[in-house]
């Protein structure tokens, strides 16, 4: 009977090193979950143990620095698409919210599907989407908006990594959204210079006023 056995609990990166019944070595690593929550791995079969362990270490590394990139040619606009309908499913469980369900449906039509749709998911980069959001910044979108839209697109992407199909999330590392500055009311210098003149002009004049009054007071004669 062969050694191996089934690990689910691997979390992505995970790897393991299998003597098979033929003598040979499989080497095993979690790239990622699939929809049913069960991890996806790849394998690869060696003649010797420490072949599968320099195979094993070099894909960890690749899965790290995000050279690995498993299916990661499928479209934005494919992938989305197959996200609403796992929402959509959520949403009739009442696992979600009908107006978060809505507003994920408004922002992928409206927004992000025709700007992100053509990329291949493993060809989406930070660099892309620092792009977007700041033609939205510049366009005078909300600061709020414009952070609703980075984080739709956190959540389908990040789901894309639990699923293996790619291997960070690149919004993670994009610019983060200020608030626009709003108008102010500048007040020009002359203007302070005449306010300024003003106010003592209305404390000069009401220490006179206290002087004349208090003269006026010390000249009754008091019994």
């Amino acid at each position: 009977m062969s050694r191996e056995k089934k690990n689910n609990r691997r979390s992505k990166g995970g790897g393991s090193i299998f003597a098979t019944q033929n003598g040979k070595y499989k080497a095993q690593l979690t790239i990622g979950i699939k929809e049913n929550g069960s991890p996806k791995k790849i394998t690869h079969t060696c003649d010797t143990k420490t072949e599968a362990q320099e195979w094993l270490k070099k894909k960890q590394i690749e899965l790290s620095t995000g050279e690995l990139t498993v299916k990661g040619d499928i479209k934005f606009h494919d992938y989305t698409n197959r996200w609403m309908n796992r929402n959509k499913k959520r949403r009739l469980a009442n696992v979600i919210k009908a107006k978060t369900f809505a507003e994920y449906e408004q922002v992928t039509n409206s927004v992000l599907l025709p700007y992100f749709g053509s990329f291949s998911l493993n060809k989406l980069d930070t660099n892309t989407i620092d792009a977007f959001l700041q033609d939205k910044t510049t366009a005078g979108y909300a600061s709020k908006t414009v952070k609703k839209y980075k984080t739709v697109l956190h959540n389908i992407l990040g789901q894309a990594v639990k699923e293996g199909i790619i291997n960070r999330n690149p919004v993670d590392y994009c610019m983060a959204i200020r608030q626009k500055e709003t108008n102010r009311n500048i007040i020009a210098k002359e203007d302070i210079s005449r306010i300024l003149a003003e106010a003592k002009a209305i404390s000069d004049k009401r220490r006179n006023l206290a002087e004349v009054m208090d003269r006026a007071f010390s000249a009754i004669p008091f019994l």
